[in-house]
């Protein structure tokens, strides 16, 4: 929860949100990113849900990736489009200003080799998030896979019941800084099965994030 107290704060500076999160996640803000990045090959259909400022976004279309990039708030895709546009990527980079469960809305029906959702599923409430990830395994193709950075509560009872009380001491702060409740994502493994997804690979990136790999049940 303290990385995404640190998020949404440093999200009022958004030109220097990247810069921001690698200083205070001592850089394992940009490693979990660059994580997603290569995953991704040239010629590959890319969604990218919830992509800020566009850093993952932009290091998909470097690699030869056909991006879309959702998100709602228009001042990062204002950012977003304009380092496209200096890049000589805007070519490479479809921009959708939505919410991420107005997927079906504003996507008619496009399935993509790779999905990712970086450090925005512990936004969303539970009913919300559990439809975003309906979505987003709808938009996959068969042979696909989502690539999920995030902050996981932990299945460890002894960790969970410590990651809990810190919970608890950073709730208020959090929200001064945020005026959002902030939580780290919890059951995202329960979640996932019950939409017949497969996690393929899980690396701790520290930080509290988790870095998985995902893809649909044959």
């Amino acid at each position: 929860m303290l990385i995404y107290g640190l998020m949404k704060f440093v999200e009022q500076a958004p030109f220097h949100y990247e810069k921001f999160m690698n200083i205070i996640s001592l850089g394992r803000y940009g490693r979990s990113l660059e994580k997603l990045i290569e995953q991704v090959s040239v010629g590959d259909s890319v969604l990218d849900v919830g992509c800020g400022s566009g850093k993952v976004a932009l290091g998909c279309a470097k690699k030869g990736a056909q991006v879309v990039a959702l998100d709602s708030s228009i001042q990062m895709l204002d950012i977003l489009r304009s380092r496209a546009k200096k890049q000589s990527l805007s070519s490479n980079i479809k921009i959708v200003n939505a919410g991420s469960a107005s997927m079906d809305k504003v996507l008619n029906g496009e399935k993509f080799d790779v999905i990712i959702a970086s450090l925005m599923l512990g936004e969303l409430i539970d009913d919300l998030r559990f439809r975003t990830l309906m979505q987003m395994r709808d938009h996959l193709k068969d042979k696909g896979f989502i690539l999920i950075n995030d902050e996981l509560w932990p299945d460890v009872k002894i960790k969970a019941f410590f990651y809990n009380l810190l919970f608890c001491i950073s709730f208020i702060p959090n929200f001064l800084f945020t005026r959002t409740v902030i939580r780290p994502v919890k059951n995202l493994p329960d979640d996932l099965a019950k939409l017949n997804l497969k996690i393929d690979e899980k690396k701790n990136m520290g930080g509290g994030i988790v870095f998985l790999k995902v893809s649909k049940r044959p």
